[in-house]
């Protein structure tokens, strides 16, 4: 149901990473609520669930961009060569989480 959700706005992934990353806080805090409200995440302590989410919205983040946003945007730029620079935005934001995930990975 979350990867419906994110691909409802893929669009989302070409924005600048401020409002980009905000779109996708504010959806990850939606379903790791979910999770904690049903069960699937145990509520012990903020700290923990804030690992959790944060280390979610890494992991589905680049997923999302390199395996739906990215080739989807690859498709449409065969069919309209002008519109290439919204890879270069969709490779930006890429960039931008992996290095936020190898900076989580070594604090953590």
């Amino acid at each position: 149901m979350a990867s419906i959700l994110r691909t409802a706005d893929i669009s989302h992934v070409l924005r600048s990473f401020s409002i980009h990353s905000w779109w996708t806080d504010k959806f990850t805090l939606e379903t790791t609520s979910v999770n904690v409200a049903i069960g699937r995440i145990s509520s012990k302590s903020t700290a923990t669930i804030f690992n959790y989410s944060f280390e979610k919205q890494l992991k589905s983040s680049i997923f999302f961009i390199e395996k739906v946003a990215q080739p989807t945007f690859e498709s449409f730029c065969k069919c309209f060569p002008d519109a290439q620079p919204i890879l270069i935005s969709c490779s930006r934001n890429l960039i931008r989480w992996k290095f936020l995930a190898f900076n989580f990975q070594e604090q953590y």
